[in-house]
């Protein structure tokens, strides 16, 4: 079943295109909004990282965020989402912590 509305999820929704992205932290949504804004709004390719993600959601956030309108929406449009492997998160947030200078040299 669907949830009754989609709460503050960052559901999002390409009408022109067709296609819905929802948008997981930590997952690939920085260089997805950069690759977007790249593509769709080229004058504010360089801007900071808030506004082109600010860009995006007051483009693509569904006026109606219903389960209805949701269910109806991914029977005709592209849908995906990047998600990450939980044990990478966790790695990930080991090197941040016990790494800070960024010399991931024993990768090498």
């Amino acid at each position: 079943k669907y949830p009754k509305d989609l709460g503050n999820a960052d559901v999002l929704i390409n009408t022109k295109d067709k296609f819905m992205w929802c948008k997981v932290p930590k997952a690939a949504s920085s260089s997805l909004t950069s690759l977007f804004t790249k593509i769709w709004w080229p004058a504010i390719e360089n801007a900071s990282i808030p506004k082109t993600h600010g860009t995006i959601i007051n483009a693509w956030r569904p006026r109606q965020r219903s389960s209805e309108y949701i269910r109806n929406v991914t029977s005709r449009y592209f849908s995906f989402l990047v998600s990450r492997h939980p044990l990478e998160r966790i790695l990930s947030a080991y090197r941040d912590r016990f790494f800070l200078n960024g010399d991931f040299s024993y990768e090498r």
